[in-house]
């Protein structure tokens, strides 16, 4: 149990802690919040201004998301990817409520059971081809190369 003294100083160090740091996230967001168009935060969502401060990967999804049906199987296909669970996080938020599963382009032996791929490359890396299935996009930034397949037929 703590006495009375040393319960008032700590509710007095949190008074004093929450106290600065508010004063200190107004001095540094302060200056953006008070220069922004407010008229254009309320009308434009939030994922919008989400997607134009995305990598290449993430600005394809978007742009992806809308040409596929909601009930598609997608496998994400990522020449040495670099990190699975970032490859996942990003590719079952964007393209939610689809099923997606995300590969390392070396693991990809067999036809996939998909009706999307999604391929994602270095610029310098040539394309892949994936029998039973034709391409329907590429979107090319400086950071990666995504090309959309479909499954043909």
């Amino acid at each position: 149990m703590t006495s009375p003294r040393v319960a008032t100083f700590l509710r007095l160090a949190t008074v004093v802690f929450v106290t600065g740091w508010a004063v200190r996230s107004l001095i540094v967001s302060g200056d953006q919040a008070l220069n922004e168009r407010f008229k254009s935060v309320l009308v434009t969502p939030p994922w919008v201004t989400q997607a134009k401060s995305g990598d290449g990967f993430e600005q394809s999804l978007i742009k992806i998301r809308s040409d596929l049906p909601s009930g598609d199987r997608v496998v994400v296909v990522w020449t040495n990817l670099p990190d699975y669970y970032y490859a996942y996080f990003w590719s079952t938020f964007w393209l939610f409520p689809r099923t997606v599963s995300v590969v390392d382009g070396v693991t990809l032996s067999q036809e996939p059971d998909a009706d999307a791929l999604i391929h994602v490359r270095r610029p310098f890396e040539s394309p892949a081809n994936f029998p039973g299935f034709k391409l329907i996009a590429t979107y090319t930034y400086p950071d990666y190369v995504v090309t959309e397949y479909r499954r043909d037929g």
